[in-house]
């Protein structure tokens, strides 16, 4: 999870031009997100992980601080036990 964390702090970080990355304790309505901006930073992260993750336009309300938004993600990565689900040859 310390990737997506990591990750999603720089995001953040860059989307709101803010000097140094956010701690994922950071409330994103602490840091200064709106609704408009909830939604474009969704928009921004919906494109970072090629639609890899379900991200609700109202995920930084759902989800309200850096690291509980990346807990989230984790949440829908496949389990490493599961198996492989590429098409057969």
């Amino acid at each position: 999870m310390s990737f997506i964390t990591e990750f999603l702090q720089r995001e953040v970080q860059g989307f709101l031009r803010l000097a140094h990355p956010p701690a994922a304790t950071s409330r994103f309505l602490d840091l200064g997100t709106d609704s408009l901006m909830a939604v474009e930073l969704r928009n921004r992260l919906f494109g970072q992980f090629g639609g890899r993750f379900d991200i609700s336009p109202t995920a930084v309300f759902d989800y309200p601080t850096i690291g509980e938004l990346a807990e989230h993600l984790v949440s829908q990565l496949p389990d490493s036990d599961s198996p492989d689900e590429s098409p057969q040859q």
